[in-house]
């Protein structure tokens, strides 16, 4: 099986999905990681875990709309090129622009993880603010069309995974807790 890793920053790759790209390699898949920010190091590095590294534009922050629809049709046709049989998007952007990526490229299955709520969902000083609100609603619009996309939602915890699916992003049968 060819198996794509889509993620908004390189080092992540061989730091936090090194193990599981060793383990999936000595199955037999074929894997690729595709993040924007490699360096010499870091391909090297996801190389030895069994990778091969694949440089897109993707912002890791920031709210620029114009930017992450391109981007996301760029990711698109590198994925459409690549034919892999299953993604797995990690990170608040890449699960939101790859798996909507993915689901344009016809990919078969196609897989996001939740690391956590992140800024957006969390309470804080200006959680009640306009601008939050704002960015807020723009994030669940964009989570709930992307993640319909998702045959898996991964999850590390059971209160992220219930308030998303409080909040209709995703279905009980999505789920997956880590």
């Amino acid at each position: 099986m060819k198996i794509t890793l889509i993620t908004s920053g390189a080092i992540t790759v061989p730091n936090f999905r090194g193990l599981l790209i060793q383990s999936l390699n000595r199955q037999g898949h074929n894997l690729s990681a595709m993040a924007p920010d490699w360096n010499d190091e870091l391909r090297e590095r996801t190389r030895a875990y069994g990778a091969e590294p694949v440089d897109i534009a993707l912002d890791r922050a920031g709210v620029h709309p114009i930017r992450d629809a391109l981007n996301c049709w760029l990711l698109a046709g590198q994925l459409r090129r690549t034919a892999p049989d299953a993604v797995l998007c990690y990170f608040a952007k890449p699960a939101i622009f790859g798996t909507l990526a993915a689901w344009i490229a016809r990919v078969p299955r196609r897989i996001a993880l939740i690391e956590g709520l992140g800024y957006v969902f969390t309470e804080g000083e200006d959680s009640g603010g306009a601008k939050r609100w704002l960015l807020r609603t723009i994030t669940k619009l964009l989570y709930r069309n992307a993640l319909r996309a998702a045959d898996k939602v991964a999850f590390l915890n059971e209160d992220d995974a219930g308030q998303f699916r409080a909040m209709g992003l995703v279905t009980a049968d999505q789920i997956i807790v880590l």
